[in-house]
C-alpha cells in the first residue's frame, strides 16, 4: 500500500510539473517563459521529469525475458525497473557533491562571471574528485551499494543456484571486481547480472583515471608564469 501512494505521488507530481511548464509556456507568460529559457533550467528539467518518471506503474507488472551468454533469465518489471531507478542517484550526484563541498554560493559565481566561467554543479564535481578524496570514495561507495542491490535483483531470480540473493554477497562480488581482485568464488549466472558486472569493472577503471587524469589536465590548462 505504502508502495502503491508512492508511486501515485511520484506520477502526480511529474504531470503537475510538465502542465505547470505548458501552462507558463503556452498561457502566454512572457517575462517567465523567457526568464526560464534564457537560464538555461529548461533542458535539466526535462531531463529531471525524464529520470524520475522511471519507476513500476500501479497494478502493472509483467515478465521481462532475457537472453545472453547461452543464459536465459524471467524477471519481474517491477524489478528490473525498479534498477533503472536508480538512475536517480547518479543524475543528482553532482548536485549533492557541489552542495556539500560549500562552493556553491554567491562569493563563487561572482567569480565565476568575472572570469567568464560557468560555476556549475559539474563544474565543482570535476573540481572536487581531483582535490578531494572524500568525494572519490563517496563515488566508490555509491557504486558500490547501487551495483550490489542491482546484481541481487537480476540474480534472485534463479532462486537457490546462487548466492548473490543476498545483499552481502553482492556487495563482496562488487567490491572485488571493482578492486580487480576477482577471487572466483561467487559469480553472476544471469545475463543481466554478468552485464552490472562489466558495469562494475568498467566503472572502476573510470574512477581510477579521475586521480591521475584531472590534474595533469589543470596543469596543461595552466598558463606558464612569465621569465
Amino acid at each position: 500500500m505504502a508502495r502503491l501512494l508512492l508511486n501515485v505521488c511520484v506520477c502526480v507530481w511529474c504531470v503537475l510539473g510538465v502542465a505547470v511548464w505548458c501552462g507558463v509556456f503556452l498561457g502566454g507568460v512572457l517575462d517567465v517563459r523567457q526568464a526560464f529559457l534564457l537560464s538555461g533550467l529548461l533542458r535539466p528539467f526535462f531531463m529531471e521529469v525524464l529520470v524520475i518518471m522511471i519507476h513500476p506503474l500501479p497494478f502493472v507488472n509483467y515478465i521481462v525475458h532475457v537472453w545472453g551468454l547461452d543464459t536465459y533469465c524471467a524477471y519481474s518489471s517491477d524489478a528490473f525497473i525498479t534498477v533503472f531507478m536508480m538512475l536517480r542517484i547518479y543524475t543528482y550526484t553532482p548536485r549533492i557533491i557541489a552542495e556539500a563541498s560549500g562552493l556553491r554560493n554567491e562569493k563563487t559565481r561572482l567569480i565565476g562571471l568575472m572570469n567568464n566561467v560557468d560555476i556549475s554543479y559539474h563544474f565543482i564535481g570535476k573540481a572536487m574528485l581531483r582535490d578531494s578524496l572524500l568525494t572519490l570514495l563517496y563515488l566508490f561507495a555509491m557504486s558500490v551499494a547501487t551495483l550490489a542491490y542491482a546484481m541481487l535483483v537480476f540474480e534472485r531470480p534463479i532462486g537457490p543456484n546462487t548466492n548473490l540473493d543476498l545483499m552481502e554477497n553482492s556487495v563482496w562480488l562488487i567490491i572485488i571486481t571493482m578492486t580487480t581482485v576477482g577471487y572466483g568464488d561467487i559469480y553472476p549466472q544471469t545475463p543481466m547480472g554478468r552485464q552490472v558486472a562489466v558495469i562494475a569493472a568498467l566503472l572502476a577503471g573510470l574512477l581510477s583515471l579521475f586521480p591521475s587524469v584531472l590534474p595533469m589536465a589543470s596543469l596543461r590548462a595552466r598558463p606558464l608564469p612569465p621569465c
